[in-house]
């Protein structure tokens, strides 16, 4: 797989984004592996300068190995170091107990998690499924502000309708011993 051009990369795709005549955020989605976040930044950088909010997909995917763990924790530094608001998974800063350097650094700069709990369990790329606890439970106990989501199911299953955020809920109260006033 190439990446893909610049002109490609830069080109707004998301008319959902668009409000009140004009673009309110910048995002980078794509495949870490390989791909890092790096290639983006000037551009990120840029954008967040000029007023939008940075959000950006990061610390998602990584190779089994811990320099492929490395490069997943630089790709959500990197989102940090260009003041990116969310981080759309960072499970990479919740493997093995969690990144304490990285969530420091999340949690004061109030960088929030943004966490879909089933589509994490789905693709193995994120280890989820490898973790002793539940990563939304590493996040809160390090202070990190998390935001709950569903994803795009049909993205990782075709034809799938996607977990309803109440499905999600119940996952969380049910099987990652989430309380109900931290949500």
């Amino acid at each position: 797989m190439t990446p893909p051009t610049e002109e490609a990369s830069l080109k707004p795709t998301d008319e959902g984004a668009v409000l009140a005549g004009g673009y309110v955020a910048c995002g980078l989605a794509s495949n870490e592996i390989g791909y890092p976040t790096s290639l983006y930044q000037t551009h990120l950088q840029e954008q967040i300068s000029k007023g939008f909010c940075g959000k950006c997909h990061s610390g998602e995917e990584w190779t089994g190995d811990e320099k492929g763990l490395a490069a997943a924790l630089e790709n959500i530094c990197c989102c940090v170091r260009v003041a990116c608001n969310s981080i759309g998974h960072g499970i990479a800063a919740l493997a093995h107990g969690g990144h304490e350097s990285t969530l420091r650094l999340l949690k004061r700069l109030k960088v929030a998690l943004e966490l879909c709990p089933f589509s994490n369990l789905c693709v193995t790329s994120t280890h989820t499924a490898e973790m002793e606890t539940a990563p939304i439970r590493i996040a809160l106990d390090a202070g990190v502000d998390v935001v709950l989501g569903t994803d795009d199911a049909n993205a990782w299953e075709p034809g799938a309708p996607g977990p309803s955020m109440r499905e999600v809920m119940r996952y969380l109260l049910d099987c990652a011993g989430e309380q109900p006033e931290e949500m």
